[in-house]
């Protein structure tokens, strides 16, 4: 479980600096912005309280890939209102 813990944490930390350098390439810096700046919020609350590694594990890989397709479309958007284009991926046939 604590691999596994690991491995997610890395590939997450991986995401973020790729988010990172491409705020910072749109003119917008990181380290101003201090998420916890207005304290835990109700998400952060509701998974503290679960008390069991089966129950953490079920609520956080289902919730964070909820909250990640809802906070994707907020980037892409504001990257696109910053002059981005998204790109396609291609398909492999």
């Amino acid at each position: 479980m604590k691999l596994a813990l690991a491995r997610q944490v890395g590939d997450e930390a991986k995401h973020y600096r790729l988010i990172a350098d491409r705020l910072k390439a749109l003119g917008f810096a990181p380290m101003t912005f201090n998420p916890l700046a207005k304290g835990y919020g109700p998400l952060f609350t509701y998974l503290d309280s679960l008390t069991s590694t089966v129950e953490r594990v079920a609520a956080g890989q289902f919730t964070r890939e909820a909250i990640a397709v809802v906070k994707n479309r907020q980037f892409i958007a504001f990257c696109e209102s910053a002059g981005t284009r998204r790109r396609r991926r291609s398909t492999v046939t």
